[in-house]
């Protein structure tokens, strides 16, 4: 770290303001050290201004600075069928929004669309040539996007354009469904589904490090420590893996059992959240210890959002219930029971957390909910187009800054961009 009385240099950014602020890759940090003499270089992130990753920020908390709608809503625009090219086609992909307020989303139908946020009209799409499961990350600066495919590439696309930025990077085999993470060095992470491996890729595309091999393949999406050391995800092979960001060596591992599809999230004292196809949620610390396991009654694919005073952890089931979780000791808040048959109920979705903590999350009986944090009351919910069980949600929601919330749904002949205010 290199310190004079105007400008600090911390490892992951540049200090240049009186309030001990700066940006990277995204997330705003607060430097708790001395601007003079460089002590007590502690970082903490804020959230960013828009979603730019999965779960809005590289600790995947899925908290937004913007407040949703409040009451029943109405559609902002006539819900957009991005993926009607190719009969069946659905949507997983979440949609991430830049500073200009533009909206990123892939389809299963291989295309990666922009889309301009005050009418719903096309900017441009890119074609990758098979299924975007994953949902894209944004640069800092907002010039890039960051996408995987199921043909095993990550793609880096310009924002203005959709032309590729660089060549993509082949991550060793097919089935790319994990989504990347930025670091705050600018390292994007992402991890793939057969070659069991976790990528670190530099932004000019060469490979960080060799890729981490795990023991078995990986759908979860990296998440990584405030301070940018560490990258957690989780495998089939029933492990939850902490990896060194500087040399992509294991830090630990801690043994679930049975694999996950979930993706962990950081809370502000290192504990790691994740769900996990026994039905469980669990909480592990930074140092790899086991702190406490919450049952749900199926399992786990949704993964945790954490409230913006890191008390309570929200995650969906497979059981048809959004869970409200006690962080300290994993005891149960409440629960809320979504509507419609339990088959069509599952809670694939990750929640996303407005500013003034109402709770949003997609069900695949077709319908958004929107849910009081205080009490796990329904504020209101939103029916997509079609038949419940075709119109599933299994998208994580996104918040403009003008307050609208855009998701995505799967259905037969299409799968929709919605957006809501």
């Amino acid at each position: 770290m290199t310190t004079n009385t105007n400008t600090i240099i911390y490892n992951y950014g540049t200090l240049t303001n009186n309030d001990n602020t700066f940006a990277n890759n995204g997330i705003i940090y607060t430097y708790l050290g001395s601007q003079t003499t460089g002590i007590g270089g502690t970082i903490i992130p804020i959230e960013p201004a828009q979603q730019q990753m999965f779960k809005n920020n590289s600790l995947h908390t899925g908290r937004s600075n913007f407040v949703g709608p409040t009451t029943a809503p109405t559609l902002k625009w006539s819900p957009i069928n991005i993926s009607n090219d190719i009969d069946g086609d659905f949507i997983n992909s979440s949609p991430a929004i830049d500073a200009s307020g533009t909206i990123y989303v892939g389809s299963n139908n291989g295309k990666l669309y922009s889309i301009n946020s005050v009418d719903g009209s096309q900017n441009w799409f890119f074609s990758a040539g098979t299924n975007i499961l994953s949902s894209p990350a944004i640069s800092a600066d907002g010039t890039i996007i960051y996408v995987g495919s199921l043909n095993g590439f990550l793609y880096s696309i310009r924002s203005d354009n959709g032309a590729n930025y660089i060549p993509p990077r082949f991550l060793g085999s097919a089935n790319t469904f994990s989504s990347p993470t930025i670091g705050i060095d600018g390292t994007i992470y992402i991890s793939n589904y057969n070659s069991s491996s976790l990528y670190a890729i530099n932004s000019d595309g060469t490979l960080k490090w060799s890729p981490f091999l795990t023991g078995g393949a990986i759908v979860s999406s990296p998440a990584i420590s405030a301070d940018g050391t560490i990258i957690y995800v989780g495998g089939t092979d029933g492990k939850l893996y902490a990896i060194y960001s500087d040399d992509g060596t294991e830090y630990w591992y801690y043994s679930i059992i049975v694999g996950t599809y979930s993706s962990p999230a950081v809370g502000a004292d290192g504990t790691i959240y994740i769900g996990n196809n026994d039905g469980k949620v669990y909480a592990i610390d930074a140092l790899g210890n086991f702190k406490w396991i919450y049952s749900t009654g199926d399992s786990v694919y949704s993964s945790p959002s954490i409230s913006a005073d890191d008390t309570i952890i929200y995650v969906g089931s497979n059981d048809g219930h959004l869970y409200a979780i006690n962080s300290d000791d994993g005891s149960l808040n409440w629960q809320f029971p979504v509507v419609g048959q339990p088959a069509l109920g599952a809670i694939y979705s990750s929640p996303t957390i407005g500013a003034d903590g109402t709770i949003y999350v997609g069900c695949n009986d077709g319908h958004l909910y929107a849910i009081n944090s205080a009490d796990g009351s329904l504020n209101w919910q939103f029916p997509v187009v079609g038949q419940p069980a075709l119109g599933a949600i299994k998208s994580s929601p996104a918040i403009g800054d003008d307050g609208t919330l855009y998701f995505t749904n799967q259905l037969i002949g299409g799968g929709y961009l919605y957006a809501l205010h």
